[in-house]
């Protein structure tokens, strides 16, 4: 056998390389796993803004305080807070509707109001009025933390003032229901901020849902090559630097009446069906308010990251078409137009690999405020203008 000292020379640097590559892997991966562990234990919360005054009618609720400029610092993003005269996260507009305009106001909670689109524009409001294009106005009169009875009352003391030809309600999934069963009393305004009153549950949820522990659905790796390099801590950290996070959980419900899960479990115990039958009362009072006033009454339905997120839509005590369907329903029976975003949320998370949820907040980040938006305008457009 011939030695040839060039391969022997070569087999030993490609040795060597290799081992260094496997070095610096490990000690790249394992720098990825500390850093990974150190961002869960500083998951940063949501910020804590003096956006609140007690409702000036003293009829109950809280209103957004008028003419707010301020910013936030939302998961590296600073996010500009700013409000009209009219105590409306949203451009200043006049009271009088512009001759030839129609008119859309949106109600709803903080998805509503906007949490955390970087600017006005960008919410979901935002971009379904771009997509309208002229000749539209959309008016967003969303309040974090409200329910159907807070807005209701929105309603009645506001919002009509304005004429707007359509009301949209934008439901979140995850706690709208439950606010609307806990009335405009569960909430107490301190230093410009609205926290759940220490006695609100007591009197209507039942001790075991009080107490039941919170259930954090676990993330599951995606299909194919991104599962296969989901396993390592150094590719995740890749792969969430460059927004390209595909986003995968293994549902699991709750039994906590304030979970967000809670209300997407099956089959429904009293208490969670008593809070649906409340709530679609509160709506039926919307629809009859709108109807003896003009405007046309909208429903949509906004999803929670988890039921985005869920790797399998229905399973052993849950069902993610949950608690949207009783709201589709209600809807369809009374010929209100109904949007649930949760199959387009679903589609575009997956199609895209990235989140439309902000990584350690509840909320939209701009992406899910632009494909929300989008498909409203896209809705609003199918429909005639109502006359």
């Amino acid at each position: 056998m011939i030695r040839r000292p060039w391969a022997r020379a070569l087999f030993l640097r490609l040795a060597a390389l290799s081992i260094g590559a496997i070095l610096a892997f490990a000690v790249a991966e394992t720098g990825a796993r500390l850093l990974e562990s150190r961002r869960a234990r500083e998951r940063p919360g949501s910020p804590r803004l003096a956006l609140f005054d007690p409702n000036p009618h003293g009829t109950g609720s809280y209103r957004l305080k008028p003419n707010l400029r301020l910013t936030a610092e939302v998961e590296g993003r600073t996010v500009a807070v700013e409000t009209n005269s009219h105590g409306m996260r949203w451009r200043e507009t006049a009271v009088e509707k512009p001759k030839g305009t129609r008119r859309i106001a949106i109600l709803g909670d903080s998805f509503a109001f906007g949490c955390w689109s970087s600017t006005m524009e960008k919410s979901f409001a935002g971009v379904m009025e771009q997509g309208l294009g002229p000749g539209v106005e959309v008016l967003n009169f969303g309040v974090g933390g409200y329910g159907f009875e807070d807005e209701l009352l929105l309603l009645r003391e506001e919002v009509l003032k304005f004429a707007p030809d359509e009301i949209v309600i934008a439901s979140f999934n995850g706690n709208d229901i439950r606010d609307s069963f806990l009335d405009t009393t569960r909430y107490v305004v301190r230093d410009g901020a609205a926290e759940l009153a220490d006695d609100a549950l007591e009197a209507r949820v039942p001790a075991p849902y009080r107490t039941a522990a919170y259930v954090n659905p676990q993330p599951v790796p995606p299909p194919g090559l991104l599962g296969i390099l989901w396993h390592s801590a150094l590719a995740r950290l890749v792969l969430r630097a460059t927004d390209r996070d595909p986003p995968y959980l293994n549902y699991e419900v709750s039994r906590r009446f304030t979970s967000y899960s809670f209300w997407s479990q099956s089959p429904y115990p009293d208490v969670a069906r008593q809070a649906v039958d409340h709530s679609l009362g509160l709506l039926d009072e919307m629809r009859r308010l709108a109807e003896e006033r003009g405007p046309r009454l909208s429903l949509v339905a906004i999803p929670t990251a988890e039921q985005v997120y869920a790797i399998h839509p229905a399973g052993p005590g849950f069902d993610i078409s949950l608690p949207q369907a009783y709201l589709g329903k209600w809807a369809g029976e009374r010929s209100v137009p109904f949007l649930d975003l949760l199959p387009v949320l679903r589609e575009a998370a997956r199609a895209s690999g990235r989140r439309p949820y902000l990584r350690f907040d509840v909320h939209f980040n701009d992406l899910g405020h632009r494909i929300a938006g989008e498909a409203m305008a896209s809705w609003a457009r199918s429909r005639p203008a109502p006359r």
